[in-house]
């Protein structure tokens, strides 16, 4: 009995937020686009999608979550590709950067895997923003070609980017295990403390790779700046002591000097820096 009160109050509610978004006035859409997303289905899921092309911030922000609330609760897998595809195809026909933000951020709940064919050709097809949003979507990939580009992407003098790229691409390495990440990470170890330096990390990840790299495929040696080398020398002070990772540290981060483009008694076989 009360379940069934219960669905005729939704249905109602529905009802009258079926009817009330035909409304101008900017609180009432927005209330009934609400109720949708707290009650709706597959089938209303149309009424607000185009709402995330709306002139009002407000609105299109109400849109996105009522849809993402929509999209946990539909049980047929059917109408879950059928909502991923009115998405997508959103996204494809929208010219305007809000609202492809918007759109991107309707598939953070979308599976892993649908992300990953939607998103990732997108990280090196996009940049600043659009490029920022889209690499937090794809926060939990582990795959590897998607993590080369967003890798790919953390060169850049973005702050904000730099460290987002940085951290989805070192969190979704140690997703693998230990042997995986150390068989990809051991030519990249450079970018590895890169990472480990820029996200301020306590570095274990990092000495567990030192650990178990083979040093032949370890990069050849660069030279750093103080900064990062002080930074280093007091994560080794921290580290459980560890020779192997320490030789291998050791092996490919050297300190830099500064010298003159006219100064002739520059050892090139030391790395350094031309003023």
């Amino acid at each position: 009995m009360i379940e069934n009160s219960n669905a005729l109050l939704k249905t109602l509610w529905l009802w009258q937020a079926k009817r009330k978004l035909k409304s101008d006035d900017i609180p009432t859409q927005y209330t009934s686009i609400y109720i949708i997303g707290a009650f709706g289905k597959f089938q209303h899921v149309e009424l607000i999608i185009r709402y995330l092309h709306d002139s009002s911030q407000v609105l299109r922000n109400r849109a996105a979550q009522s849809l993402k609330e929509i999209y946990p609760r539909l049980e047929n897998p059917e109408d879950k590709n059928s909502f991923v595809v009115l998405i997508l195809k959103a996204l494809e026909n929208s010219d305007s950067l809000t609202h492809k933000l918007t759109l991107i951020e309707v598939m953070r709940d979308f599976d892993l895997k649908i992300r990953e064919k939607i998103l990732g050709p997108m990280i090196l097809q996009t940049e600043n923003d659009l490029q920022y949003i889209v690499i937090q979507s794809l926060g939990d990939t582990k795959d590897f070609d998607i993590l080369d580009a967003v890798l790919n992407s953390a060169d850049t003098t973005d702050l904000i980017l730099r460290k987002t790229a940085l951290k989805t691409w070192y969190e979704g390495i140690k997703l693998h295990d230990l042997e995986l990440s150390v068989a990809y990470c051991a030519p990249r170890m450079h970018y590895v403390i890169r990472a480990a330096y820029e996200l301020q990390t306590k570095g274990e990840f990092l000495r567990n790779l030192l650990s178990h790299a083979n040093n032949n495929d370890l990069p050849s040696p660069k030279a750093y700046p103080d900064f990062i080398m002080r930074y280093f020398t007091e994560l080794l002070g921290n580290w459980e002591y560890d020779p192997d990772a320490y030789r291998s540290l050791h092996a490919i981060l050297v300190p830099s000097y500064f010298t003159f483009n006219t100064d002739e008694s520059v050892d090139e076989d030391r790395p350094f820096m031309i003023l």
